[in-house]
């Protein structure tokens, strides 16, 4: 049963993980970008301008970039939010009453395993279909092709 304690690491833990994970995720597909923008430049046709390609090219790329980030990210998060208690002086009065560290530590435990069970969820079940839609982006803006899903066998 979670007490008012739990339910408050377990808060905190959630708000730094998205925050951390959208401000990498950002940063990451930014640098990506400006990496590749040679590549780019000439990438759009007759429908669509290189700048809808690029906003394709983040999209598709960000649930990639999460799956391999997430462990840094949840890394992070229980770091940040253990120095917020600490500096907010939450931790001691909690450790003194008698709970333990890792009794204390719960919410922020329940909370990595929820990050670790989304990740896993978003590997198996979302990667996936997104791959043939990221392969035909790629081949877009980089080789300046379209790319045809075919039958290989």
């Amino acid at each position: 049963m979670m007490q008012a304690h739990d339910r408050y690491v377990f808060s905190n833990f959630i708000r730094q993980w998205i925050t951390l994970g959208l401000g990498l995720l950002g940063l990451l597909a930014a640098l990506d970008l400006l990496a590749s923008a040679d590549a780019i430049v000439g990438a759009g046709s007759e429908g669509t301008s290189t700048a809808g390609w690029a906003v394709r090219w983040v999209a598709l790329e960000a649930p990639f970039l999460l799956v391999q980030f997430s462990p840094y990210i949840t890394l992070l998060a229980a770091l940040t939010t253990v120095l917020q208690l600490r500096k907010g002086r939450e931790w001691l009065p909690v450790v003194v009453a008698g709970r333990s560290t890792l009794r204390a530590l719960a919410g922020l435990f329940l909370g990595a395993i929820l990050a670790a069970v989304g990740t896993v969820a978003v590997r198996e079940a979302v990667l996936p279909r997104l791959l043939p839609q990221r392969a035909a982006v790629e081949q877009r803006l980089f080789q300046h092709q379209d790319w045809v899903l075919e039958e290989l066998w």
